[in-house]
């Protein structure tokens, strides 16, 4: 897709979810590698020798390691948006559709810190719009979600989804800044402090 036009983060993504079809066997050894070697390291040769296809069979499906790494970023915003909304769903007084959907979006960035670091890679990014599009669709699900939340300050409730929509992408960036992707101990304990006290302090 070129650059200027724009698609919903779920179009044309039915392809890739058919149960045995080698498109979603390629995607889902693609996920995995990913979560390995990172960006830097992925390559279609690697990722050929993994799933047991020819390196053939994955040029017929995507142009090159480009277009397969932004077929999952894409997929990654329809399923990150799937969770939001999800969380969204949840009917729990005590904790409020924000609080709710932030540890979604949080817990996402946490627990699949490769492809939330993939979905927000600056010139993937930069260079497609359907990405920017997609990444807009997810976080309107948490503006949405932060706007009904009554125990927020009216006036202050789009700029509170923005600074933990930011948080969540700079959380991610303070991990891939370490060689293994991961906090020290102490300052990752103190992340999780502070993120529980904003998000679950009363009022």
């Amino acid at each position: 897709m070129k650059d200027g036009q724009r698609a919903r983060p779920e179009a044309g993504l039915a392809s890739d979810i058919g149960i045995g079809s080698v498109r979603s066997r390629i995607l889902a050894a693609a996920g995995d590698l990913l979560e390995e070697t990172g960006t830097d390291d992925f390559s279609l040769r690697c990722l050929a020798a993994r799933a047991d296809i020819g390196l053939a069979t994955i040029y017929s499906h995507f142009e090159n390691k480009e277009a397969l790494l932004l077929r999952l970023a894409l997929r990654g915003f329809a399923e990150l948006r799937g969770d939001l909304l999800q969380a969204r769903a949840r009917e729990d007084i005590a904790t409020g559709p924000m609080r709710r959907t932030a540890r979604a979006y949080l817990s996402f960035a946490a627990d699949r810190g490769a492809l939330f670091a993939l979905m927000f890679d600056t010139r993937l990014m930069s260079r497609h719009a359907d990405l920017r599009a997609a990444e807009q669709e997810a976080f309107a699900v948490y503006l949405e979600s932060v706007t009904a939340d009554a125990r927020l300050p009216e006036g202050t409730r789009a700029d509170c989804a923005v600074a933990v929509w930011a948080l969540g992408r700079g959380m991610t960036a303070m991990r891939a800044s370490q060689p293994d992707g991961k906090l020290p101990q102490d300052t990752d304990e103190s992340l999780a402090r502070g993120i529980a006290w904003m998000l679950d302090r009363p009022g």
